[in-house]
């Protein structure tokens, strides 16, 4: 699992994210809800694209999954199928950040 070509903003987000999953693995949120409630930041604290490329390629790394809703956005969650992967991913990510 790399992260070599993610722009460091980007990195950023999907620590944040995982971060957050790991102290909370039964939470679930949109991506509109992602940056105030899973970063604790203000939606325009970071930019919208960033935070849906971080959450496309926590998605290809399958450590989390999507729930898509008909009529409503979808929502997301930790893949609880993946904690050795996830763990693997915050131990990593805190030696390159």
């Amino acid at each position: 699992m790399s992260s070599g070509r993610l722009p460091e903003a980007v990195r950023e987000i999907a620590r944040g994210i995982m971060r957050y999953l790991e102290q909370r693995p039964n939470a679930a949120d949109t991506l509109d809800g992602i940056a105030p409630w899973w970063l604790r930041q203000p939606e325009d604290a970071y930019r919208q694209a960033d935070v849906e490329r971080a959450v496309n390629w926590l998605l290809e790394q399958e450590l989390l999954s999507k729930t898509d809703r008909p009529g409503i956005p979808a929502y997301y969650r930790r893949n609880s199928r993946k904690s050795d992967e996830i763990a693997s991913f915050l131990r990593d990510s805190e030696g390159a950040g």
